[in-house]
């Protein structure tokens, strides 16, 4: 009779441990079945889009350097300052605002093994906003007693709307291309899945500028061409498509 008992009570286990088993794997099923169901249909298009925009600059930077020369260190300081005086009350003339100057790389020292006395340099920095005047504004600099000068070095002001206006150009672009692809392989754009920006594209090119050189004697103002300002950007992009 125990026998009998202990044989009942473990075919009765052993219903119960099978009928939990083929509970789990049927809900695992399930729960596999939804995730396929929730799984995103469709593809995906991958485009780069690159775009340059052309812009007028609006900014210049010419650079003076004023050089002095004489029997001591003051000496040879002084005559750099006072060339850089009148350098600077050129510029001041000349329409340039305070804000717009700045000096840089001021040094005295000896002349040289084979020279006697000592020499000074002084640099200064000038930034012109109104562009059709640097040509000018560079001859009154070398009148005023500059020893030499650069430029005008052609910029943007502005860079972010700039490179904003070259963004947006470059995401059209991608999605225009995005567009053209999905039509040939009888797709359409159904959404944006993602935009990201090519940081490496961010800087302005900026075009080069011509000045002639003139000699000291007599200066005129100095020819300049800004030209044109190119900014580009890049976007890589994905798109949502469908059949169409």
């Amino acid at each position: 009779m125990r026998e009998h008992l202990r044989q009942a009570t473990l075919t009765a286990a052993v219903c119960v441990l099978a009928i939990a088993a083929y509970t789990t794997i049927r809900g695992g099923s399930d729960t596999a079945s939804a995730r396929a169901a929730s799984a995103p249909s469709g593809d995906v298009l991958h485009v780069t889009g690159t775009a340059t925009v052309n812009l007028k600059p609006d900014r210049a930077v010419i650079s003076f350097t004023t050089h002095g020369r004489g029997p001591t260190l003051a000496a040879a300081q002084n005559r750099a300052s006072r060339k850089m005086r009148a350098v600077i009350a050129a510029m001041t003339a000349g329409g340039v605002a305070g804000r717009d100057m700045q000096t840089h790389d001021q040094f005295a020292t000896r002349a040289g093994r084979h020279a006697a006395g000592y020499v000074a340099e002084q640099s200064l920095a000038v930034t012109v906003r109104n562009i059709s005047r640097a040509g000018t504004l560079d001859a009154a600099g070398v009148s005023a007693g500059a020893h030499s000068s650069e430029g005008p070095v052609f910029s943007l002001a502005g860079k972010q709307r700039g490179y904003r206006a070259a963004l947006a150009a470059a995401v059209k672009q991608a999605r225009s291309q995005a567009a053209a692809m999905a039509a040939a392989a009888g797709l359409r754009i159904t959404g944006v899945v993602s935009i990201q920006e090519d940081q490496n594209d961010r800087y302005a090119v900026y075009g080069a500028a011509s000045a002639d050189s003139l000699a000291p004697s007599r200066v005129l103002a100095v020819p300049t061409r800004p030209g044109r300002s190119q900014v580009s950007a890049s976007v890589t992009a994905v798109f949502a498509d469908a059949p169409a």
